[in-house]
């Protein structure tokens, strides 16, 4: 469900573009060491935004260094830190969610292919240590996203609360409200443009679409219109918990991308996401 959370490249100042690329390398680096080398397979910048968040409110420092990449190119990485340590064992956490929901509900060979990787799911969240109360959080909420669907509902707000869960884990007072308010608005907006993007394959799969269900009797511009305007509202809210984010020394270039995402890249994402339902129809 994840991929949609990108930045505006050409918005962004080069030391803000210089900690962001720094921030995915990073925490590449960090879950191969951590969580062992194949783990690297689940890296995805969304979990540089989760990262930016945490250093944005919290003020952590960070040290830039050189390391050599699996691709054998020197490049500068973020050193291990807390909150890429953090952003480490949430991905290993959602990964190993993802593969269990993809085996209940795949078929043939990806089924086959999903339980062949599901062993080395389970011991990276294991060397992550994340299992406990955010495991317990995080499954409770995905069990409500299933009841809902299955009701014939949605699990927009259930999806966005998981992620206002995870943003929040382990952050107090205002920090806390903050983050929570932001991964939550964040989350319901993935959640909307996933369904948007996956129609065409559920129709062929004979899938229920949250989006189809509840848009598919619309004619098609006023279907794209309201998802939208849902989308709009949705990022505005978190925009908004951005902007209470302090201005903490050393971290003015986390808050940067923090922005930048809420205000330019994930917005232009879903825009192109939702464009392309407008061509293909409900």
């Amino acid at each position: 469900m994840f991929g949609y959370v990108k930045i505006d490249a050409p918005e962004l100042r080069v030391r803000d573009a210089e900690f962001y690329r720094a921030a995915y390398c990073g925490l590449c680096r960090t879950m191969r060491r951590k969580l062992g080398f194949t783990s690297a397979a689940a890296l995805s910048y969304d979990m540089v935004f989760l990262i930016a968040v945490r250093m944005a409110l919290t003020g952590e420092k960070y040290a830039l260094r050189r390391h050599m990449c699996p691709k054998l190119r020197s490049k500068p990485m973020i050193e291990a830190c807390p909150s890429l340590e953090y952003a480490a064992g949430v991905s290993a956490l959602l990964t190993l969610c993802k593969i269990e929901d993809d085996i209940r509900d795949e078929r043939g060979a990806r089924r086959i292919c999903r339980r062949a990787v599901r062993p080395a799911a389970r011991r990276h969240l294991k060397r992550a240590g994340t299992a406990g109360a955010l495991e317990d959080s995080v499954r409770r909420r995905l069990a409500e996203i299933s009841a809902a669907e299955e009701g014939g509902g949605s699990g927009e707000i259930p999806f966005g609360e998981l992620l206002g869960d995870v943003f929040a884990y382990g952050l107090d007072g205002v920090d806390a409200r903050i983050a929570r308010q932001i991964g939550t608005g964040v989350g319901r907006v993935i959640y909307i443009v996933d369904a948007v993007d996956d129609i065409d394959e559920d129709r062929r799969a004979n899938r229920y679409n949250p989006i189809a269900s509840a848009f598919g009797g619309l004619p098609l511009p006023a279907a794209k219109s309201a998802v939208g305007d849902a989308v709009r509202l949705t990022l505005t809210s978190a925009a908004a918990a951005s902007e209470l984010i302090g201005d903490l020394d050393g971290v003015s270039e986390a808050k940067a991308v923090v922005r930048n995402v809420l205000y330019a890249g994930l917005p232009a994402e879903a825009d192109k996401i939702i464009s392309k339902w407008n061509k293909r129809g409900v």
